[in-house]
């Protein structure tokens, strides 16, 4: 919402100026005397330039589904349902996954996911079952081993997917992710966002265990600066353990792979 603000502000300014410009125009077009003097021509108003849009990193062009013309990202939901429980192989909903608002969470996930924190209101699935686990020996704490099993469910299912035909839905149905994004507010390409997501996913470091931790307050905190002042993607993989962020990023590249496929810069 920040990027909305400064562009509001800009466009604000903008306006001003052409205004002050306009109201000078008439001012120098009225003659103080028509008898005495006549007022000298205005100089000629320049056009502000045009604003250029930024270069698309990715462009994505793939053959519409004919449904999607008929589909808003409101009446969604029942289209990404039947979809998530295709792509999982299952007769119904994965008990992972919220049910409602299903685009909306996951355009607003990819969005969030390079940045330093994540809202939990708009994730797509749902928090790891237990509680985050730590080890403390005397006032050393660290990530408890066995925090990692917290995570199993969610990699499996990940790695369950194909590929392939998750990419795509995600292409044939692109129009829909893109409106999403624009709704939400955020501007330019989302298929350059979700290739930036991934990236800096892919770009997390391979923490050596033990992980040490603080806890100032309430929360843990990574002791290490690094890690703690890294993105809310980037930590949820540190969170997980080296064995499990190894898997996802496997994943992860084979979608990178998958989606370069649709770039018509590739």
């Amino acid at each position: 919402m920040r990027k909305i603000a400064k562009w509001g502000v800009a466009l604000l300014v903008l306006l001003a100026a052409l205004t002050g410009a306009y109201i000078a125009w008439l001012y120098w077009r009225m003659p103080v005397n028509t008898e005495e003097i006549e007022a000298p021509a205005p100089p000629p108003v320049q056009p502000p330039p045009p604003v250029s849009k930024p270069e698309t990193a990715h462009p994505l062009v793939a053959e519409e589904a004919p449904v999607v013309a008929n589909t808003t990202v409101e009446s969604s939901d029942d289209l990404f349902t039947r979809f998530v429980i295709s792509l999982f192989g299952g007769s119904q909903l994965p008990d992972f996954v919220f049910p409602d608002r299903m685009l909306r969470r996951f355009v607003a996930t990819v969005d969030n996911l390079p940045r330093k924190e994540l809202a939990a209101r708009i994730r797509p699935v749902k928090p790891a079952p237990g509680m985050f686990m730590a080890d403390k020996q005397g006032d050393i704490l660290s990530i408890a081993p066995q925090n990692e099993a917290r995570y199993e469910h969610y990699v499996n299912a990940l790695e369950s997917i194909d590929v392939p035909a998750m990419v795509k839905f995600y292409a044939s149905h692109y129009a829909l992710f893109q409106k999403a994004y624009q709704e939400l507010g955020y501007a330019g390409n989302f298929n350059d966002r979700l290739f930036e997501a991934i990236d800096d996913l892919l770009a997390t470091p391979k923490a050596q265990a033990p992980v040490m931790l603080v806890q100032p307050k309430v929360m843990y905190r990574f002791a290490d600066p690094d890690m703690e002042n890294r993105s809310a993607g980037q930590k949820i993989m540190l969170r997980m353990g080296a064995d499990n962020s190894t898997r996802v990023k496997t994943v992860l590249t084979k979608v990178r792979a998958e989606l370069k496929r649709y770039d018509t810069k590739h």
